[in-house]
């Protein structure tokens, strides 16, 4: 939680959701960490305008039949994501914090934070959207 709060709360804010002292700043915004499923609007927002700066293109410029999943798509390898899993997994946020995320105002820690403050950071990111026993 320390080196969180020393190294990412200035960006993805102190309880991890996006608003930090340095988010209004950012393009893209940081990403709200508590997030634990991506919503329907959070995907149709990514299909429609793509992701600047990412290899996500905009799909908002093809007609609406050849849009969405359908039978070619059960051919694909690998699939394509489930959006509803729960985003975030320890070797992907581990990736994250070594090489930042090309494109975006994340940038790479591997010089910065040590191999166990970035494991301890990953650690303290799971456990902000991980579910409760009341969830």
């Amino acid at each position: 939680q320390a080196a969180f709060a020393e190294n990412c709360a200035g960006c993805h804010g102190p309880s991890g959701t996006g608003d930090g002292l340095a988010a209004p700043t950012l393009l893209p915004r940081p990403a709200n960490l508590r997030d634990a499923q991506f919503t329907t609007r959070h995907l149709a927002d990514v299909l429609w305008n793509g992701r600047p700066g990412t290899a996500m293109p905009a799909w908002r410029d093809l007609d609406n039949s050849t849009l969405g999943n359908g039978p070619a798509s059960r051919g694909l390898s690998p699939r394509p994501a489930n959006f509803w899993e729960k985003k975030g997994n320890t070797a992907y946020l581990e990736n994250v914090l070594r090489e930042g995320i090309p494109g975006t105002a994340m940038p790479p820690w591997k010089a910065v934070l040590s191999d166990e403050q970035r494991t301890a950071v990953v650690t303290y990111l799971r456990t902000l959207y991980q579910p409760t026993e009341q969830e």
